[in-house]
């Protein structure tokens, strides 16, 4: 049996969406501030590798072209358009970040919605940071000034993925776009514990292959669930 693939984004949440996908259920659309995250994050994308964005939803998510890391983006044309206001003034405030930082430095290499993988021993870890240099990380947030314990998550599986040890959170949400370093102490403090809990998303990955129901994780992360009130009642 192929080792399962666990994304970076998948370490630490509900893994009762896996029996979902497994049995191929359609999902509900993207929440709102989910599908303005996905339309900001792909207009950055283009931009930063030389396309200017065209805002036209045909255009912007071509056929063929890959959702959010090979999950489907359940971003239907309605909810493109009604998010499209906050996501454009989100984009300007990311383009204008990018041009005006010191944490870059003009022409240097970058990379953008880069895959890197890794193998764990009993799985394979993958993941696409938002923007790389050689020595840094930054993961872009759509909404305001906020750093969560997620957040630290998500640098620490980029870290393990790509040895680079500067990770920053780019804020979008705020009259300007803020950046703030999460220090590497924070990551080492949780390294352990999130090796652990990708083992246990990569079992669940394969139980629920096998027809196994992982456990709701019942919480705030179910607001964005696309399976939960159809399908799971949270027990």
């Amino acid at each position: 049996m192929e080792k399962p693939i666990v994304f970076v984004t998948e370490v630490g949440s509900c893994y009762r969406p896996y029996h979902y996908k497994v049995r191929g259920l359609e999902r509900h659309p993207s929440h709102y501030y989910s599908a303005r995250g996905k339309v900001t994050h792909r207009a950055l994308e283009m931009a930063l590798l030389g396309k200017e964005p065209s805002w036209d939803y045909r255009l912007f998510f071509p056929e063929g072209t890959p959702g959010v890391h090979g999950d489907d983006l359940g971003l239907p044309p309605e909810m493109f358009e009604k998010c499209l206001g906050e996501a454009r003034a989100a984009y300007g405030k990311g383009r204008r970040w990018f041009s005006d930082t010191s944490l870059i430095k003009q022409g240097e290499k970058i990379w953008v919605e880069e895959e890197f993988k890794k193998d764990m021993g009993d799985f394979i870890l993958c993941g696409h940071p938002d923007l790389m240099t050689k020595t840094a990380i930054f993961d872009f947030k759509s909404g305001k000034k906020r750093v969560t314990d997620d957040h630290r998550w998500q640098l620490t599986g980029y870290e393990i993925l790509t040895g680079r040890k500067e990770t920053y959170l780019v804020f979008l949400g705020e009259e300007k776009a803020i950046e703030v370093e999460v220090p590497k102490s924070d990551r080492d403090a949780i390294l352990n514990t999130y090796i652990r809990e990708a083992q246990k998303a990569a079992d669940w990955k394969r139980r629920a292959a096998s027809g196994e129901i992982p456990p709701a994780q019942v919480g705030f992360g179910c607001v964005w669930c696309p399976y939960v009130g159809r399908y799971c009642q949270g027990v």
